[in-house]
C-alpha cells in the first residue's frame, strides 16, 4: 500500500501493531486510528461496545459511522456481525472511499457493487447495505431520510483538529436521527465532549480505554444514568464545544 493524494491533501499509510493499516492525514496532522492496532481498536471501541456482535435480526442493525476514513469501521463491523447490517458513513474526502475499494478487502462484502449516488455511494451485498454520504457531515446528515440509527461510531478526527463534529449542535443532530435505544461510542473521554453530549440530551458513561488510553465514552438517550459523572460535568467550568455558525441547520424532526 502506497501513500496517495486525496482531496484534503496527502495520506500516508501506517502499519499498526496488529498489522492492520491506518492513514495519517496531512490536512488534520493525525492518524485515523491508534498505532497499537487499527482493527483491534475499532473492534474494541465500536463493534463490541455497541453490541454489533450480539445482533442476529431479523431486521438490519442500522449503524452510523462519523468518519469513514480508510473503511476500518466497515471492515470490523461486517466481519464480526452475525445479522444484517445497514452501515451509513459520513466522509468529507471521497478519495478515501475509492482508496478503500481498491485496497481494503472485507470478508463478507464485495466492493465491485459500489455505485455513485446523488449523495455519495451505495452498495448492496446479500443482506448488508452500505451508504456513504460525501461532504460536510453537518450538511449531509440532516438530509438523511433513511431509517434511524441503533448505533453510532463517533469517530472523527480529534476535537482539537475537527471541533465542529464534537459540538453540542452536532450531538443534537445525532440525537434527532437516532432510535430511542441507540448506543453512541467514542474514543474521547474529554470533559468538554462529555459536557456537549450531556447538553444535547445524551447520558455519558465512562469505559476503560483501548491500549494507551485510560478512558473512553459510551452514551445513551435512555437507560441507566451515571449521576455522579453528570453532576461533575454540570459543575465543571470547562465549556462544551459549540457550533453557533451551524446551529440553524439542526434537524428538528
Amino acid at each position: 500500500m502506497s501513500d496517495f493524494k486525496g482531496q484534503l491533501g496527502l495520506y500516508r499509510v501506517v502499519t499498526t501493531a496488529d498489522n492492520s493499516p491506518t492513514l495519517w492525514s496531512e490536512f488534520f496532522d493525525e492518524n485515523c486510528h491508534s498505532t497499537h492496532g487499527a482493527y483491534a481498536e475499532t473492534l474494541n471501541n465500536y463493534v463490541e461496545t455497541c453490541g454489533i456482535t450480539e445482533h442476529i435480526g431479523p431486521g438490519p442493525l442500522v449503524i452510523l459511522e462519523v468518519g469513514f476514513g480508510l473503511g476500518m469501521g466497515l471492515k470490523a463491523t461486517i466481519e464480526n456481525a452475525k445479522g444484517p447490517i445497514h452501515f451509513v458513513s459520513l466522509e468529507l474526502d471521497q478519495q478515501l472511499v475509492l482508496w478503500a475499494k481498491q485496497n481494503l478487502p472485507i470478508t463478507g462484502l464485495d466492493w465491485s457493487g459500489l455505485s455513485p449516488t446523488e449523495y455519495g455511494y451505495t452498495l448492496k451485498y446479500h443482506h448488508h447495505r452500505l451508504d456513504i454520504l460525501i461532504g460536510d457531515a453537518r450538511q449531509t446528515l440532516p438530509k438523511w431520510d433513511g431509517p434511524k440509527f441503533h448505533a453510532i461510531y463517533q469517530d472523527p478526527f480529534s476535537p482539537k483538529k475537527n471541533p465542529m463534529l464534537w459540538s453540542v449542535e452536532w450531538f443534537e443532530q445525532l440525537k434527532n436521527k437516532s432510535e430511542e435505544n441507540v448506543i453512541m461510542a467514542t474514543y474521547s473521554a474529554s470533559v468538554m465532549i462529555r459536557k456537549a453530549m450531556l447538553m444535547a440530551g445524551w447520558h455519558p458513561h465512562s469505559l476503560k480505554g483501548f491500549t494507551g488510553k485510560r478512558e473512553r465514552t459510551i452514551a445513551r438517550l435512555v437507560g441507566p444514568v451515571d449521576e455522579k459523572l453528570e453532576r461533575r460535568l454540570r459543575a465543571s467550568e470547562v465549556q462544551a464545544l459549540r457550533d453557533k455558525a451551524n446551529s440553524s441547520i439542526i434537524d428538528k424532526d
